[in-house]
């Protein structure tokens, strides 16, 4: 339960976190690199979320026989 708990406070921390850095440094020369960094953190974001609803269903199945 400690690692479910853990990704349920990093996914929305690394989705405000791709937020801030897009909004702070939109607009100067590192624009590129900042939105491939931002693209990155959301991609990890939702493949976390994925995996851990994809856990969540197995726990309930398994709870449920």
């Amino acid at each position: 339960m400690k690692k479910m708990k853990c990704i349920d406070i990093a996914v929305p921390v690394l989705f405000v976190l791709a937020l801030v850095v897009l909004y702070f440094f939109w607009g100067c020369h590192l624009d590129l690199y900042v939105t491939i960094l931002a693209a990155i953190i959301l991609g990890v974001t939702v493949l976390t979320t994925y995996i851990q609803y994809k856990k969540i269903d197995k726990l309930q199945k398994h709870e449920e026989s």
